[in-house]
């Protein structure tokens, strides 16, 4: 095992290429394995179970209640063998709201793993559990009943976490409410902080 694979922190000589009193970190960023546990395309609805009205085609899962089984439907797109239980994941969508919000969760569980409520690209960590019958289907559409709702998933993105992002914390003593930083740029009115 060599000392990287260790070590989180390390500090730069004062003559090392400029590097004055900087800290560097050596495993900052998160590992995503490479191969998709989802089809993000939606093409092909072959690949996805439709639900209450919802479409996928020509690039994009949509969503509209005015399609609509009813108003209280959970209008829904999902797909099987997604999840694998006790793996840590990320699911990344890229989403079009017009009205309404955006759920997704693992079928049969009702277990959010995030909500978008409004255009944008969004992402979220899910760590599957088991106990539940339908725990490795991954599945989103309208997040609330009673309402209007009109939106396009454009695209959705599902990786395992090979590993999690490494970060640093500063903890704080208990003797000393409150730390500053002075005008110097070092911190002041402490007695110790840990950089964890």
């Amino acid at each position: 095992m060599s000392l990287y694979d260790e070590a989180s922190l390390i500090f730069t000589p004062a003559g090392a290429g400029g590097n004055r009193n900087t800290a560097h970190s050596i495993k900052p960023v998160e590992k995503l394995k490479s191969e998709e546990v989802s089809d993000n395309g939606f093409n092909d609805s072959s690949e996805w179970t439709v639900a209450f009205g919802a479409t996928v085609g020509n690039g994009s899962a949509v969503f509209n209640s005015s399609n609509a089984n009813s108003n209280t439907d959970f209008q829904r797109v999902s797909q099987s063998n997604v999840f694998t239980d006790g793996r840590e994941y990320v699911v990344s969508a890229s989403v079009v709201i017009r009205e309404g919000k955006i759920k997704f969760q693992v079928n049969g569980a009702n277990e959010a793993i995030g909500v978008a409520d409004t255009t944008g690209k969004y992402s979220f960590y899910y760590t599957a559990g088991d106990g539940h019958t339908f725990s490795n289907v991954l599945e989103f559409g309208r997040k609330d009943s009673g309402v209007d709702w009109d939106f396009e998933v454009l695209s959705i993105s599902v990786k395992e976490v090979e590993q999690k992002a490494i970060d640093f914390k500063i903890d704080r003593g208990s003797d000393e409410s409150a730390t500053l930083v002075g005008a110097d740029g070092l911190i002041k009115r402490h007695t110790h902080n840990l950089l964890k």
